[in-house]
């Protein structure tokens, strides 16, 4: 099954500022063309996202979009979501969330690495079907 794009510009547009912007994105679609606010917007934010290394392969966990990274801070959502986007504390909050994530993304690589030296292999689908996400894989449930 293809996937929609639609579905995905739906989630990510649903927020109170974003919202008001969700049809202008269901135009661009459909072949539409960006009003000039709206595209020196989405350059500004095409270069922050590209200057803080993230990409659709490693993009930012959807926890640290939707919230401060830190005290004080605020939500990637709420800078981004202003009339006029302040690019020093975006791009401040962006490269915090991504070197989060990017540390996550080592932990469980170097788990993953662990598990695999210790005899562990990846569940096949037959696997995640007779053992759902919810329990845990252990040398007794997979093959060695």
């Amino acid at each position: 099954m293809e996937a929609n794009p639609r579905d995905s510009v739906r989630r990510t547009w649903e927020r109170p500022r974003a919202g008001q912007l969700g049809p202008t994105v269901y135009e661009w679609l459909d072949g539409g063309e960006p009003t000039p606010d709206h595209l020196s917007r989405l350059q500004t934010l095409l270069r922050l996202l590209a200057e803080s290394r993230v990409s659709a392969n490693r993009p930012l966990f959807p926890r640290f979009v939707r919230s401060a990274v830190g005290p004080g801070d605020r939500s990637l959502l709420d800078l981004l979501g202003e009339e006029t986007i302040d690019e020093i504390p975006a791009r401040d909050a962006l490269r915090k969330a991504k070197a989060l994530g990017d540390a996550i993304h080592a932990l469980r690589e170097q788990r993953a690495s662990r598990q695999r030296e210790a005899g562990f292999e990846e569940p096949d689908a037959e696997q995640r079907t007779r053992f759902p996400s919810t329990r845990r894989f252990t040398k007794d449930t997979m093959r060695v």
